[in-house]
């Protein structure tokens, strides 16, 4: 069974890249929006709403990422989530005659470990991870413009926390020294 993780910040294109994905293999792509200021293009729901429980247990937000260690003494809470949402989504009939699915949501950048290991748990998943990057003052200036309620500079140095994190999440599970 072939995985694919977009590992992405927001306004880097990965809802462009997930709904092109979609036609070819099965992402939980839809559109649905959280609240006022939080809408979900081209995302899982489930996925996100595991990942915003996640972040929300450890005190932070995608806006605001909790320290890794606040993440990994409640993430035990959240295993049996993580894990029936990978056997559920590969119950699905276009799923399981693909042999192929996958997921996008940002906060999977910061819960990527929890996930690895769910995906490690359920055995047998070559795992794709798919870095978007885009350049984090076009990403600042899209984010100052949009729905969401941050400046362009806290959106950059948001959009460079992140891009940080998918390096070493790349590098952790590629390359090995």
């Amino acid at each position: 069974m072939k995985v694919f993780a977009l590992l992405c910040f927001n306004k880097s294109t990965s809802s462009w890249i997930s709904k092109a994905m979609e036609s070819e293999i099965p992402m939980g792509a839809g559109h649905w929006k959280a609240s006022d200021e939080d809408y979900h293009y081209h995302e899982d729901a489930r996925a996100c709403r595991i990942n915003r429980e996640i972040l929300s247990a450890a005190g932070g937000t995608w806006k605001d990422p909790p320290a890794d260690y606040l993440i990994d003494l409640r993430v035990g809470d959240f295993r049996a989530d993580l894990v029936d949402y990978i056997r559920e989504r590969e119950e699905e009939p276009r799923v399981q005659r693909l042999q192929a699915w996958g997921w996008k949501n940002p906060s999977t950048v910061l819960t990527w470990g929890h996930w690895a290991d769910a995906l490690q748990a359920v055995g047998g998943r070559d795992v794709h991870l798919l870095p978007i990057l885009r350049d984090p003052e076009a990403i600042g200036r899209s984010i100052g413009r949009r729905v969401i309620a941050m400046d362009e500079a806290t959106g950059r140095d948001l959009a460079d926390y992140y891009h940080e994190r998918i390096r070493r999440i790349v590098e952790t599970a590629f390359f090995r020294n």
